[in-house]
């Protein structure tokens, strides 16, 4: 029985190469760090979700947009698996984050309702909406969102729409993001009237 345990300890990084040299992994993989980030008011009244300046949306339509700019550099070909190649370990992404985000934090600048006055965190009343799907707040920063959601220019777009309404109209927002490395990031939406 110990026979079978050993041999099956062994073979488990051997099967996980196979399952892994199915992908052509080409693509000389690129490092990735967060540069700038940019925050917007998103009206979700239509068939997509749109970036705003108006001055007012509906509270029932509301989101922020979260924009990161990103710095890119070639991945050195040195091997961090004794099994896998790089690309390999990144799932043949041609994209691997260089520095994690620890905490993302969506606090409101006006009073957002009678529990949550002006400076309060409010990330708990919204959501993250990627691919027709919701993102809790709790398990957004373990999902693949911000590692491989590079657009053509090479950003990071991520909706969080609100999904509770506040109890006064006059709304603004201000996202802080915190990096694994101790680097933070704060932006603030521009304010508008949620009706």
């Amino acid at each position: 029985m110990k026979i079978k345990k050993i041999l099956l300890l062994c073979l488990l990084p051997l099967m996980g190469e196979m399952l892994f040299a199915c992908c052509n992994c080409d693509d000389t993989p690129y490092a990735y760090r967060f540069d700038q980030m940019f925050v917007y008011n998103l009206d979700n009244s239509g068939k997509n979700a749109i970036e705003t300046s108006a001055a007012e949306t509906g509270k029932t339509s509301y989101g922020i947009r979260i924009k990161f700019t990103t710095l890119m550099a070639a991945v050195p070909a040195d091997n961090n698996s004794f099994f896998l190649s790089s690309a390999q370990a990144g799932c043949c992404s041609p994209y691997l984050p260089q520095d994690g985000i620890e905490s993302l934090k969506i606090i409101s600048v006006y009073d957002f309702n009678e529990s949550h006055k002006s400076g309060s965190d409010v990330t708990e009343y919204f959501a993250a909406f990627y691919s027709n799907r919701y993102y809790a707040n709790s398990s957004i920063l373990e999902s693949e969102l911000f590692r491989n959601d590079l657009d053509e220019q090479k950003n990071i777009l991520i909706d969080f729409l609100l999904m509770t309404q506040p109890s006064a109209p006059k709304q603004q927002f201000r996202v802080e993001v915190k990096f694994y490395e101790g680097r933070e990031l704060k932006e603030s939406t521009s304010l508008i009237d949620l009706i």
